[in-house]
């Protein structure tokens, strides 16, 4: 499927097409969802639901793309989304410290 193709279908099929080509690296790797799901350390149940819906945490979607020795890929959308912004940017985005909850002004 080409990247146009992927801008036209809603997100919840995007996420089936995820769960779709999982399936697929898995049956190439000759493994069955349980083994698979052992292996990568997802709880089964999980694993064999998101291959039927695309459905899935995003750790254990990063659980499932490091197994599969994919994670690069993803690493990657990180470092171009990082390389449009300017110098300053990159180092003001470094140094952003944890925000504390505002608290209710006293009366």
């Amino acid at each position: 499927m080409t990247k146009q193709e992927y801008q036209l279908l809603s997100d919840y099929e995007i996420a089936e097409e995820f769960g779709q080509w999982a399936a697929k690296e898995r049956i190439a790797l000759n493994l069955t969802q349980e083994a698979f799901s052992k292996k990568s350390g997802i709880p089964y149940p999980t694993y064999r639901k998101f291959e039927q819906t695309g459905k899935i945490s995003f750790p254990q979607f990063i659980c499932i793309l490091r197994y599969l020795g994919s994670l690069g890929d993803l690493t990657e959308v990180m470092d171009k989304s990082l390389g449009k912004r300017s110098i300053a940017e990159a180092i003001k985005f470094e140094n952003v410290k944890e925000r504390k909850r505002a608290s209710k002004q006293k009366r």
